[in-house]
């Protein structure tokens, strides 16, 4: 028979007779929670022996009620003794099967450690429902501690590596930085400028300056100065509006403008740089020439300054070196052209060029395309260089139709006094007429 006095507490009533020592260890012995009863017999016969504490560890008014009931009804005494048997007998079981059991996340082989004794000869003081709560298992306590052990020799470790270092450098390490930063190329705004230009309003003086960039070389460092305005921003772009040859230097990637071409002025600030660098590759190209447009971004009529760019191809000067003075050929060896595009222009080089004078003849022959219905053949057939003149070029106006045709082409063949015995020179160029109707 088991009575509770609350629904915290669903003890059975305490005998009479029985000690608040006796009744504590007992209490222990019937504890719905295994962890918590005695682990051996033995050790709650030592609790019920134990000796007195003035301190009582359970509530008097509650203990008397017990008392009384338990003087009316002797017979209980009895009953509560069967339970103690049958408990002892249960606890025994169990910590022989339990002894038998391999202890889980321990890692370890050997047989699990018994919970240690709690000291008898003075009862705990402690509440109820803390009675209930297990001791973590001996293997993860093992584990615990074998990480923080692990942790702190990691620690150690590092503050002696860092300890040998200082002394291996003599403590310079903080002073002198990475190694890496010592050989780091400096920044463009740490470079001194190529070239430097001031502007001032858009109409007012239009600046003009030269520039001459190399494949395979250094890139251009721009440095604009701003005169006018500097309270307010102000953002520019480089416009190419004009370039030699048939295509756009910057459209065939030839080279490159930082920041997307675009120049950056914040309110106050009365410098910006841009930088310009050609690109690499192992084709010979003629040498460019390309006009760069300084103008504000939201005002396409504007001009602040003009930049006259030269490509210069390592490439072909490569190849020139092998040459003799004055050799003339084309530039390339095919183009190609629209039929929409009013005339078709044709770089011819002259190599290695001196102070003299120098004239080529060159004739034009029909591949498929027909001289007067597909293109106009100049009258005078002659390529003239003045002293020290490398380029010169020649147009071939095309003719405009709404005929449906196919791509048709002619060519050009140069015809010098001593011509080279060298393959690579460009001595004739085919160009090919591509039909828009088509």
């Amino acid at each position: 028979v088991r009575q509770r006095t609350t629904a915290q507490d669903p003890w059975p009533q305490r005998p009479h007779g029985v000690t608040d020592v006796q009744w504590k260890a007992l209490r222990k012995a019937l504890s719905f929670s295994r962890v918590t009863r005695f682990s051996s017999p033995s050790a709650f016969l030592d609790a019920l022996d134990a000796p007195m504490h003035l301190t009582p560890s359970f509530d008097d008014t509650v203990v008397d009620a017990f008392e009384e009931q338990g003087r009316k009804s002797p017979w209980r005494i009895a009953f509560i003794a069967a339970i103690i048997v049958g408990s002892l007998a249960v606890v025994a079981t169990q910590t022989s099967l339990l002894s038998n059991l391999p202890i889980i996340g321990g890692g370890s082989s050997t047989a699990p450690a018994e919970t240690p004794a709690v000291d008898e000869a003075e009862p705990q003081v402690v509440d109820d429902v803390a009675d209930d709560v297990a001791e973590p298992p001996v293997g993860v306590v093992a584990e615990e501690q074998a990480v923080e052990e692990a942790d702190a020799d990691v620690e150690t470790g590092a503050d002696q590596g860092d300890d040998a270092a200082d002394e291996t450098t003599g403590g310079m390490a903080d002073e002198t930085g990475p190694a890496t930063e010592e050989t780091a190329a400096p920044a463009p705004e740490e470079l001194p400028p190529t070239l430097t230009m001031t502007f001032g309003a858009p109409g007012v003086t239009r600046a003009e300056v030269a520039l001459t960039l190399r494949e395979d070389g250094d890139a251009a460092i721009v440095e604009f100065v701003r005169t006018d305005a500097l309270a307010e921003p102000l953002t520019l772009r480089l416009d190419e509006v004009g370039f030699s040859g048939n295509r756009s230097p910057w459209e065939s990637g030839q080279y490159e403008v930082s920041d997307d071409a675009l120049i950056r002025f914040a309110p106050g600030q009365d410098r910006a740089r841009s930088v310009i660098s050609m690109t690499s590759d192992p084709l010979r190209e003629a040498d460019r020439q390309v006009s760069l447009l300084v103008r504000d971004v939201e005002d396409a009529e504007s001009e602040y300054a003009l930049i006259h760019l030269g490509l210069e191809d390592d490439d072909q000067r490569a190849f020139e070196a092998s040459l003799v003075p004055n050799t003339v050929a084309f530039a390339v060896s095919q183009v190609s052209v629209r039929e929409s595009d009013p005339a078709v222009q044709i770089d011819v080089i002259r190599f290695k060029p001196d102070n003299t004078a120098v004239e080529v003849n060159y004739v034009v022959r029909d591949v498929t395309a027909v001289q007067g219905e597909d293109y106009f053949s100049p009258g005078l057939k002659l390529v003239a260089f003045g002293p020290g003149q490398r380029t010169a070029r020649v147009l071939i106006p095309l003719v405009q139709d709404s005929e449906r045709e196919t791509d048709e082409a002619f060519m050009l063949e140069l015809q010098p006094e001593n011509p080279q015995p060298n393959v690579d020179i460009f001595l004739r160029i085919a160009v090919m007429i591509r039909d828009d109707d088509t």
